[in-house]
């Protein structure tokens, strides 16, 4: 038989060194899609919420509502919510990530029919990862949609894409003065006051300047940094387990 054991108590180890990290005022995202990184996502969120995580996130609307169901209460992000789920998604009280026109008109239909105002949600603008995200040059669209009462804005974002590369590295810090250009635009242009968060695992150890309102964690819980050093700081949770059925010594 084989098993993949979790330990919860190295993701306590994990989730206490990461936060030790953070910046006094900065909170933390769990990221716990694709099953908590191959792992078991009810358990670990539930853990993660009993150590005082402040947010969870997952990539699909699919393992939002799974997690609502284990009894999850804390807010959960959707980071990549489908337009065919977003009813479903506002039944189950998650927060999507809105990265394109085309989400932000789909889901304000869906908040519509569904009779709902004042919705929480957060933006991802793209500053050069080019995965999902609003282009800087809609930020004067978004902040015109804002001004729509069925929405609240909690936080905007986006993604690093070489944060353990080490520093300097130019392509990282143009990625972080475009994401301060965004900042300040919708700081002076909204009446809306959100948050941010720009960093992964990676970024938390390496650009400690920009842990801002939040950071998201991933790898990081599950003991993995994405560099030898900062590895040595945490702890791998998951072990697979086996029984060895026979071994044959094989002459070359």
């Amino acid at each position: 038989m084989t098993l993949l054991e979790i330990d919860l108590k190295k993701l306590e180890q994990n989730y206490r060194s990461l936060r030790n990290r953070l910046n006094p005022h900065s909170k933390m995202i769990g990221v716990i899609k694709a099953n908590a990184y191959g792992g078991v996502s009810g358990p670990i969120a539930e853990k993660l919420v009993e150590l005082g995580i402040e947010a969870l996130a997952v990539a699909y609307t699919e393992e939002g509502v799974q997690l609502r169901k284990f009894g999850i209460k804390i807010p959960l992000l959707v980071f990549y919510p489908q337009v065919e789920s977003f009813r479903n998604l506002i039944l189950h009280d998650l927060e999507p990530v809105l990265y394109s026109k085309w989400s932000w008109e789909k889901f304000k239909e869906a908040l519509s029919e569904e009779k709902k105002s004042d919705y929480p949600l957060h933006i991802k603008y793209n500053t050069g990862l080019n995965r999902i995200g609003f282009h800087p040059e809609e930020t004067d669209w978004v902040l015109e949609q804002l001004k729509d009462s069925s929405f609240n804005l909690k936080t905007i974002y986006s993604h690093l894409s070489q944060t353990e590369v080490p520093k300097p590295n130019q392509e990282t810090e143009n990625q972080i003065s475009l994401f301060e250009q965004i900042m300040q635009k919708h700081n002076r242009a909204s009446k809306q006051k959100p948050e941010y968060h720009l960093l992964n695992t990676s970024g938390v150890f390496n650009y400690p300047e920009c842990h801002l309102d939040w950071v998201r964690v991933g790898i990081g819980l599950y003991g993995f940094a994405n560099h030898p050093r900062w590895n040595e700081t945490l702890q791998p949770i998951a072990q697979l387990k086996t029984k060895i059925t026979q071994i044959h010594e094989i002459k070359s």
